[in-house]
């Protein structure tokens, strides 16, 4: 049906490599070839009755594998001693090999952390960074990790926002939704917000309310999403594409958020007062000028709210402030 249709919309145009010729001009026909990437991407990942698989298949057809094929578990684990003998550099404009996405750190025991990476799944250390090991290669099949969130009542709970919210969002690893673990990341589950790595969603930021570890917020593409029940279920607040949020220091009513720049229109600043029910938005940028921003605000002045932002060539286009 979804092929139907944009096949009718295009066949007046009669469109060759994504250009047609109308008037004696040759057009760029925006949208057809994104459709067509779409289109070869899902093509064999339908099931027998043409229907797109359940956002959670990939998980579940893993463990499956894992559950059916015990001598797999074996193969991803070695003893073999290795040395680094690699660059920690690159010649390519880059400053380092790669990039890490996010960090967060044990709510009472400072020699313990985590990170993720765009697509090296997530690490733990107990040692203040000495020795790092994960065990995410055998147990998500979606190994982009762009936030961490762990309970600061119990720090066996911990959530992640699945994907690489770091990259270009169109051809970033895509997320699987947010997943939970209750036994300190030792396993991991799905939780009510989760999708098909096919519907190319990313999320950027995952935030628990500092007053009740039951209350998360996730910053994604497709806008802000709550939760009251940690994690079981969620609601989406506002529409739009976010980015960064954050709370105001000693009062969680109050919330910030920002948007990416989307066809055309500049990035945008939100504000909340009654605890992400209901967004308001409070700034906009000139599409020409920032494209994202990160939002800072100062613990110690928690009426002093701060940006970051990004210029269209992923330079700083400054820095802004409200007292």
């Amino acid at each position: 049906e979804m092929q139907q249709a944009f096949n009718q919309y295009w066949e007046p145009f009669n469109v060759v490599g994504g250009r047609y010729i109308e008037d004696g001009v040759t057009k760029k026909a925006y949208g057809w070839k994104q459709f067509k990437r779409w289109e070869w991407f899902q093509q064999s990942r339908l099931d027998p009755n043409g229907e797109f698989p359940r956002s959670d298949i990939n998980l579940i057809e893993w463990r499956d594998y894992l559950n059916s094929h015990p001598e797999a578990n074996n193969r991803l684990f070695s003893t073999s001693n290795w040395t680094y003998a690699g660059s920690n550099n690159s010649a390519g404009g880059y400053a380092g090999i790669g990039r890490l996405n996010c960090i967060a750190f044990h709510p009472s025991n400072v020699n313990t952390f985590w990170v993720g990476t765009p697509s090296g799944g997530l690490w733990k250390t107990i040692d203040a960074g000495n020795t790092w090991t994960t065990n995410t290669d055998s147990s998500l099949p979606v190994l982009g990790v762009s936030s961490i969130a762990i309970d600061y009542t119990n720090s066996s709970i911990m959530y992640i926002a699945t994907g690489d919210g770091e990259s270009d969002w169109n051809s970033a690893t895509h997320s699987a939704g947010v997943l939970k673990s209750t036994d300190g990341g030792i396993t991991w589950n799905t939780t009510g917000l989760n999708w098909s790595v096919t519907s190319e969603l990313i999320i950027r930021r995952l935030l628990i309310d500092p007053t009740n570890p039951l209350v998360l917020f996730a910053a994604a593409k497709d806008g802000i999403w709550r939760t009251v029940d940690g994690g079981n279920t969620w609601s989406k607040q506002v529409s739009g594409f976010f980015r960064d949020i954050e709370f105001k220091p000693g009062n969680s009513n109050y919330l910030y958020a920002s948007t990416h720049k989307v066809s055309g229109v500049g990035a945008k600043i939100f504000r909340s007062t009654d605890n992400g029910l209901n967004w308001t938005q409070v700034h906009s940028f000139s599409s020409t000028a920032v494209v994202q921003c990160e939002i800072s605000i100062c613990a110690a002045n928690p009426t002093l709210v701060e940006f970051l932002a990004v210029n269209p060539t992923r330079g700083m286009e400054g820095l802004y402030r409200s007292n």
